[in-house]
């Protein structure tokens, strides 16, 4: 954890904080790319951002509340930019990661009506991503609610898998990795492939 290489957070659906709209953003420039992809991490929308190799130079996920949100942030901060060529947007269908546990369940958290987080829930929730070991003391300390009420809130996160704890492990840093995405079209349906 100390080099860098292991870092346990937290995931959540982003739907369940109100984010809609997610997409993968092809990005082709005619700058240094590694130089516009630093400027890009600076904005909150864009959740992952790395330089690749291939059709595009930059991929970009955005987390937006609504397609206009989405549209007005493609606009304002990489259609306006010079060094900026195209903008490929490819929007989420599905995320099957934040897919509730069940294996063959049908339903999704869309129609789960309890399955929004309050205010509570989301400092909880950013307590956990930024260090997902933590107790509910220091989660309690930390966001200022009492113990009893942290605890009874966050294990009804963890217990419901609205929020799941996991270790991410930088493979690039470790060494023993190359990270690559892999795009596929195919003529099947697409929820079964």
């Amino acid at each position: 954890a100390e080099d860098g290489v292991v870092r346990v957070t937290c995931s959540v659906n982003p739907k369940l904080l109100g984010f809609q709209s997610i997409a993968l953003l092809g990005i082709k420039v005619n700058g240094e790319a590694e130089k516009i992809a630093k400027e890009l991490v600076q904005h909150p929308e864009f959740d992952f951002v790395c330089c690749v190799a291939g059709e595009y130079d930059i991929l970009v996920e955005a987390v937006c509340r609504d397609n206009l949100h989405l549209l007005n942030v493609v606009d304002s901060h990489l259609r306006s930019r010079s060094d900026v060529t195209s903008v490929s947007t490819h929007c989420y269908l599905d995320v099957l990661k934040f897919s509730p546990p069940s294996a063959g369940s049908s339903e999704s958290l869309e129609d789960d009506e309890n399955s929004t987080l309050d205010e509570v829930d989301q400092r909880i929730v950013r307590a956990l991503q930024a260090d997902g070991r933590a107790s509910f003391q220091e989660i309690s300390d930390s966001i200022g609610l009492p113990y009893q009420t942290t605890r009874r809130r966050a294990k009804h996160l963890l217990d419901s898998k609205l929020v799941q704890i996991e270790t991410l492990v930088d493979r690039i840093t470790e060494g023993t990795a190359i990270v690559a995405g892999i795009n596929i079209r195919t003529n099947g349906p697409i929820s079964e492939i």
